[in-house]
């Protein structure tokens, strides 16, 4: 598994920190300073209804699930907390994807 630095386009280590995405977007799946394990998705299709971390040609990351749009050269990303609308990017306009495969909620450390 990779963990991933968050506030870097570089993904090296070993876990992603959720402190700088929109907060309690994920909650209560993903818990605002909670460290998430993921794994990087080199498949050439996405396995809609997982969640993951999405990095952007424009340098965004985002963790959310994704699942099909009604067009097919875009995704939809859908937040855990309802409050947040879904909303949808091009493919062609993510660089890399990392699956989410666990999470460390920061009170277990």
């Amino acid at each position: 598994y990779i963990l991933a630095a968050y506030r870097n386009v570089w993904v090296r280590s070993l876990a992603v920190r959720v402190t700088d995405c929109q907060i309690d977007s994920m909650t209560p799946l993903y818990q605002p300073g909670s460290i998430i394990l993921v794994k990087r998705w080199q498949e050439r299709f996405i396995e809609y209804g997982k969640v993951y971390l999405i990095i952007t040609t424009q340098g965004n990351r985002m963790v959310k699930y994704l699942r099909a749009a009604e067009r097919n050269e875009e995704v939809l990303c859908v937040s855990e907390n309802s409050a947040y609308d879904p909303f949808t990017i091009p493919r062609e306009d993510i660089l890399a994807l990392y699956m989410v495969k666990g999470c460390i909620f920061q009170h277990s450390l």
